[in-house]
């Protein structure tokens, strides 16, 4: 059988309901990928915070692993949980985009983090590639609120970084502020936000 081109109405339509499975996938039973990561993100950050604040001992900073150690298998065991989806083509692109920049993220805290006390680039830098990931989900999943704050964070961990000089712990303390804000604004908010309107179209599709 000969492949039939799609007339331009049709072509729409498939690309808004991979744009809708896209959005769909992301959920994790009750939560998203985006909350699961978000709420894990501030939760460590409020607590190395914390603890540098009341010893003054920078060493905490290697609870930052405690991120990916955690997040992984939590996603992996939620994603079974709840089934594999079917992948689209979207999905693929997006899941590409993090990967990358995971592998990124992750070589760049290796590196900084060989002496917790010179982690000065690890905060920024993390900003910098998240806002970058979350840009890009943006614009695949026609999400201007997430795309809009994935640039804007990315300007963000850009001018931190350009800024620095040498370790200051007050600059630390501005980072780490401005890293829990960020990921408020790229992660959990259109965690949120996608979880409305997941039920909303949970709603009107009488599931």
């Amino acid at each position: 059988m000969e492949d039939r081109t799609l007339n331009e109405k049709e072509s729409l339509e498939l690309i808004t309901r991979m744009i809708q499975n896209s959005k769909k996938n992301m959920e994790l039973g009750s939560v998203n990928i985006f909350l699961l990561w978000g709420y894990l993100s501030v939760v460590t950050a409020a607590v190395v915070l914390l603890l540098v604040w009341q010893t003054g001992i920078m060493k905490w900073n290697w609870l930052w692993f405690a991120i990916p150690l955690l997040g992984w298998p939590l996603q992996a065991y939620l994603g079974k949980k709840a089934g594999r989806p079917v992948l689209t083509y979207t999905d693929k692109v997006i899941t590409a985009v993090w990967s990358v920049l995971g592998m990124a993220m992750g070589a760049g805290a290796v590196v900084y983090c060989t002496d917790a006390d010179t982690s000065t680039f690890i905060l920024p830098m993390m900003v910098l590639c998240a806002g970058i990931g979350v840009a890009i989900t943006g614009a695949v999943i026609c999400d201007r609120w997430m795309r809009f704050c994935g640039i804007f964070s990315f300007f963000i961990g850009l001018f931190s970084i350009k800024g620095m000089e040498s370790f200051n712990l007050e600059g630390w303390y501005y980072d780490c502020a401005t890293f829990i804000v960020c990921i408020v604004l790229m992660f959990i908010i259109p965690g949120h936000r996608l979880n409305r309107e997941a039920r909303r179209m949970r709603k009107g599709g009488g599931e």
